[in-house]
């Protein structure tokens, strides 16, 4: 009987301990898990927030970041300041790049200064520009004849809309001017200032793109264009009423030198990349006094000041000393 006895016990004993581990290991089941659902949902709240502070700090970055059209939108505040990190295989050649123009779409930098002969292309056929009396004074009598002219432009250059009203009027013009243009507006040749951050780059400025930056600069009192014979452009001072060959008393290095640069120890101005109206030999310039009118494509007193269209993704960011970084 004793013995039945102590088998009962044991059995109950063993039940008794097998329902305390099957209870506890079911609660420490759903700790596990529990635990780990936890520590989930705190994972997707930490990448959640995570994230956002990201999307937060990149919001921030963009809004410092300056593009295109706000360039445009504040003429005043952007034209003619200097611009760093900008990078070319003749970027020696030019220490000092200045916004000049921008769009809604791109932003278009010119060189502080002009170039000095060694840093100049030869023209498509292989010509070097003819030299003046300095190293900066380049004419153009060695290389007009490498380029047909108009044709050739509509063709062959990245920048030839700055040159649309005369190609649309005069797309077979054949002039000397327009050869010469051509060789200004070779956007091959002077590919050794477009750097990677660039869609291309010229010789200089045309007039339709000089006069779309200075109206925005002299909203008052500003310079307008026209085609006014098979030569070329004629100009006028929006107070005016009619066309010249040149207009006179343009304000000498506001924003920065980017339209007229009064210090003549390099050159007297920059050739424009436009034939002008007053001949078929003469392209237009912007010269030291103020004046921007005619220049024979073999005088010898202006130089190139290149032109620079920056790709549409470019940004700009201010830094600590005042000039605009590329991002």
């Amino acid at each position: 009987m004793q013995n039945k006895e102590r088998g009962s016990v044991a059995i109950i004993v063993t039940v008794t301990i097998l329902f305390i581990i099957i209870l506890l290991s079911s609660f420490l089941i759903y700790t596990s898990s529990r635990r780990r659902a936890q520590l989930e949902e705190t994972q997707k709240i930490s990448d959640s927030y995570d994230g956002r502070l990201e999307e937060i700090y990149n919001n921030l970055e963009e809004r410092d970041l300056i593009k295109a059209s706000k360039v445009a939108s504040d003429p005043n505040t952007y034209y003619g300041v200097q611009v760093t990190g900008y990078t070319c295989t003749n970027s020696e050649a030019v220490p000092i790049w200045r916004i000049f123009y921008a769009d809604n779409t791109n932003i278009y930098l010119i060189s502080d200064d002009y170039i000095a002969s060694q840093y100049v292309p030869n023209s498509a056929g292989g010509h070097a520009p003819n030299i003046g009396d300095t190293n900066y004074k380049l004419y153009l009598t060695n290389v007009y004849t490498d380029y047909t002219g108009s044709e050739w432009i509509n063709s062959n250059s990245k920048g030839k809309k700055w040159l649309n009203q005369f190609l649309t009027q005069y797309g077979t013009s054949t002039n000397n001017n327009i050869k010469a243009v051509a060789y200004i507006m070779d956007t091959n040749i002077w590919s050794t200032f477009a750097g990677v951050d660039a869609e291309y780059a010229m010789g200089g400025p045309t007039i339709e793109l000089f006069c779309e930056s200075y109206k925005q600069t002299h909203p008052s009192k500003y310079v307008d264009y026209s085609v006014t014979n098979s030569n070329g452009y004629g100009v006028k001072l929006n107070t005016s009423s009619s066309y010249s060959t040149s207009v006179s008393d343009l304000p000498q290095n506001d924003f920065n030198q980017i339209y007229i640069k009064s210090d003549t120890s390099k050159a007297r101005g920059m050739w424009l990349a436009s034939p002008s109206s007053y001949s078929s030999s003469h392209l237009m310039d912007a010269a030291y006094y103020g004046n921007v009118g005619y220049y024979n494509y073999y005088d010898t007193g202006c130089g190139i000041r290149p032109l620079v269209c920056l790709r549409s993704d470019v940004r700009l960011k201010k830094t600590s000393d005042g000039v605009y970084a590329i991002q």
